[in-house]
């Protein structure tokens, strides 16, 4: 039969823009070219997944690398900045223990000249503001030239500490004590608006002397107690007909009449030995 259809295929005249039938052998033939075609079409697509699968398992791992590595840096960093924080903290300390060197009297711990100058504007803007009245007490130690003389620097320097723990000793909580520089201290005294200032602050000089007056310095034979001398300013807001109340908030000017006070009493304590 094959043969038959064969022939007749063959003995039928070709006819022009007319497909041909297919054979079974061109159809056998045929469906081996698509059969290979097709092959080769997978092989390529397997290889080309094969391919991505590769680069992305590149990919995957340049990812995870640089995960690591940023990992690392970032705990780095956080190392870093630990560092950081710990030597501002440090340099802050430093700082501060600096500063407040700066305001402190080496010999004594009481403040310096610097500390004073700062805190006494501090208490003339509350006295200003109605909050307080300021009050300031100039200290001087008597004959300290005499205990350097004949008792030795180291000496003088241990009577200065006496006067200073006298001093811190006989003012309140919200008092400041300061050395302004060899035997030369003062006292800044904050003062509430309806306490009487005079008696405050005799008050404070009386004791001030107590203290400095049981102390002996002994050494090198010699023996000296402590005694010591004391003015005062008051910045007050109305004039009572007495010298020592400043109407202003000038620091020179309570300086200025705590220092003519202290010398009256230097005076007045001179004319009395003579």
């Amino acid at each position: 039969m094959e043969k038959e259809r064969n022939k007749r295929v063959e003995g039928k005249p070709e006819t022009s823009g007319q497909h041909q039938p297919y054979t079974l052998k061109a159809i056998r033939r045929n469906g081996g070219l698509i059969r290979a075609h097709v092959s080769a079409e997978m092989k390529a697509r397997d290889s080309e997944i094969a391919l991505l699968k590769a680069e992305n398992n590149s990919l995957r791992a340049k990812l995870a690398s640089l995960t690591e590595t940023f990992r690392k840096q970032e705990a780095q960093q956080e190392v870093l900045m630990g560092i950081m924080r710990d030597e501002i903290y440090i340099l802050r300390q430093e700082l501060s223990e600096a500063d407040q060197r700066s305001l402190t009297d080496p010999l004594t711990g009481l403040g310096n000249r610097r500390k004073f100058d700062e805190d006494i504007h501090s208490s003339l803007a509350l006295h200003s503001r109605g909050k307080i009245n300021a009050a300031v007490i100039l200290i001087d130690m008597d004959k300290f030239k005499e205990i350097n003389d004949t008792l030795g620097h180291v000496y003088g320097d241990a009577a200065l500490k006496e006067v200073a723990k006298a001093i811190t000793s006989s003012i309140r909580e919200e008092d400041r004590a300061y050395r302004f520089g060899g035997d030369e201290f003062a006292a800044l005294v904050n003062l509430g608006k309806n306490v009487v200032a005079e008696e405050v602050i005799d008050l404070i000089i009386s004791r001030i002397e107590f203290h400095a007056g049981s102390t002996l310095i002994e050494g090198n034979g010699h023996s000296a107690r402590l005694w010591i001398s004391a003015g005062y300013a008051i910045a007050s807001d109305k004039f009572r007909g007495i010298r020592r109340h400043i109407a202003n908030d000038d620091v020179t000017a309570l300086l200025d009449e705590a220092d003519r006070m202290l010398y009256m009493v230097k005076n007045d304590k001179k004319s009395k030995r003579n």
